[in-house]
Formats: structure tokens, C-alpha cells, sequence
């Protein structure tokens, strides 16, 4: 039997979009031939993959069993192709970044817009997403280059590279609330209007953590998704917010002001992560490059 990889891509998209008319959009095919090209796959294996219905479409179990089996195909296939393309030099090419909206912003965009300047061929997409979904997104081959929050499970399918420090630390606005006891202990901090990020978020689960090897299971009045968020919010006198310190400076000793924690939060770090066994790209290595030269 010829193996028509094309025949498959089209079947996974189908089957994580639901729909041959949003697989024909995400793929650029007409819907008639997205249709054809599934009716020749089933043709060819000798099976119906697919429930057809007003409602879109369904896997059959056959559908099912193609999809546990290589669902993670096209990705490597495409990886490698992009990979080998783009040996021929860095006048074209992609670099795709998985990264949270903080890390995009206090870390990245510095490093983005001196890679640009460097190499203004190459087209970049960066997908802000939590560290977690970050880390499925690039297991998936759906990015290059992972930017997360550490510390983080399963990573052995990763080569994990540590960029910095980060420190988690609590802030206030003078101007609503009176100076903290200085130093402050986790239990007296626990019964602040606490402000913090969505529970997902691999900050607040890091803090979450270690507040409870205290005994002590937080309860704040506010969740929120960003940091910018928080700190907006902090300024404005909602509370006190849990941020990051690096990701603050901007901001502390000026409108907002640290609390003394004791003991202090242990720090953990930002890791750039890339998959095992797939050689990056030459437009992910440039940009490595850039990352390594700027965090030394």
C-alpha cells in the first residue's frame, strides 16, 4: 500500500476539528475536497472513520484506533520537514513559541524584536498559553521552543534549559493600606484580601504548595489571569497581590510595595524547553542564540 501522508493530515484535522468544513478552513481545501480525500482514505484502509451528521462529524471506532495511532505523526513529519527546509539558510522559514502572556511580555519581546531586526525573513508566531498547556502544545509539534514556568512534571521527553531566577513575593499600595509588620509569617499573610492568579496557572499552584507545606490553604478574594492584572488591581487597592518579583520592578518601591515574608518563598525559574530527539530548526536555534547571549 502507497502512504499518502497528505490522506492523514487531513483525517487528523478533521477529527480534532469535529467538522470537514472547519477542517477544509484550517487546511485551505475546499470541503468537497477534504470529503474526497477522507472517502479515498477509508476506501484505502476498507473502513468507515467517520459519523457523518448536521452536526458535523464523529470518529467511528476505527476512526478512533487511526487516531490513537497516529495522531502524533503529521507533527513529526511536518517537524522534520521544516527542519530540513529551512538548512538552506535563514532568509525564510518559521519559529513557533509557546509562552504565557508574562513571559511573553517581560521576557520575550526584548529578545523578538532584536531576532526580527536580525533576520526579517523569517515569520514568527508566538501562542501565549499556561506553562502546562505550553508543554502539551510543544509535545504535540504544534511549536518549537517552550517558554514555562518551573518546576514542572513529566518533562523527561524535554531538554530543559534554565534562563533565571524568578522569586514570588507579595505587594501593596501605600496608599490604601498602612506599612505590614515587616518580617510577616505565611499565616499572617493568609489572613490578607489576597490577590492571585487562576488556580491552572503553574505560579499559583507553585505558591498553593508551598503555603500548604505550612498548613495553610489560601484563600483569596480575587483570581485573576495575568500579572498585569494583579498589579493593576494591588494599585488600585484591592489587596495584595502575588506576583513576581522580576516581572515588578518597574512598578515596586514606586506604586507598590514589597512585603517582607519570613521565611521567604523559595525560588524556582524560567526553563526553555525543546523536544527530545527532534533537532531544532535553524530559525529556533538563532533565536536560542539570542536568548543564551542576552541571559549571561
Amino acid at each position: 500500500m502507497i502512504i499518502n501522508l497528505e490522506l492523514y493530515r487531513i483525517f487528523i484535522t478533521c477529527a480534532e476539528q469535529g467538522s470537514f468544513t472547519l477542517a477544509a478552513k484550517e487546511i485551505g481545501l475546499t470541503q468537497s475536497a477534504v470529503s474526497q480525500a477522507i472517502k479515498q482514505l477509508e476506501g484505502l484502509l476498507e473502513t468507515v472513520l467517520f459519523i457523518r451528521s448536521s452536526r458535523g462529524t464523529t470518529l467511528t471506532e476505527s476512526g478512533q484506533v487511526l487516531m490513537s495511532r497516529i495522531g502524533g505523526l503529521v507533527g513529526e513529519v511536518n517537524a522534520a520537514q521544516q527542519y530540513f527546509l529551512q538548512l538552506k539558510g535563514l532568509e525564510t522559514g518559521n519559529l513557533r513559541i509557546g509562552a504565557s502572556d508574562t513571559l511573553s511580555r517581560y521576557l520575550l519581546l526584548e529578545k523578538l524584536m532584536i531576532f526580527h531586526g536580525n533576520y526579517p525573513g523569517i515569520s514568527v508566531q508566538v501562542t501565549n498559553r499556561t506553562s502546562g498547556e505550553t508543554l502539551e502544545l510543544l509535545r504535540r509539534g504544534m511549536v518549537d521552543i517552550g517558554f514555562v514556568n518551573l518546576p514542572l512534571d513529566e518533562l523527561s521527553d524535554f531538554n530543559v534549559v534554565d534562563l533565571q531566577p524568578l522569586h514570588d513575593c507579595f505587594v501593596y499600595s501605600k496608599q490604601y493600606f498602612q506599612t505590614f509588620k515587616s518580617p510577616m509569617t505565611p499565616a499572617e499573610l493568609a489572613n490578607q484580601p489576597l490577590l492571585m492568579l487562576e488556580r491552572q496557572s503553574t505560579s499559583r499552584c507553585f505558591i498553593d504548595r508551598w503555603f500548604e507545606g505550612h498548613d495553610i490553604k489560601l484563600a483569596p478574594q480575587i483570581e485573576l489571569g495575568s500579572l498585569d492584572l494583579l498589579l493593576d488591581f494591588a494599585e488600585a487597592g484591592l489587596g495584595v497581590a502575588a506576583v513576581v518579583r522580576e516581572f515588578t520592578a518597574h512598578r515596586l518601591n514606586r506604586s507598590l510595595f514589597e512585603i517582607a515574608l519570613q521565611p521567604p518563598i523559595p525560588s524556582r525559574s524560567v526553563g526553555m524547553l525543546l523536544r527530545k530527539g527532534i533537532p531544532p530548526s535553524a530559525a529556533a536555534k538563532a533565536f536560542m542564540a539570542i536568548i543564551e547571549k542576552q541571559n549571561t
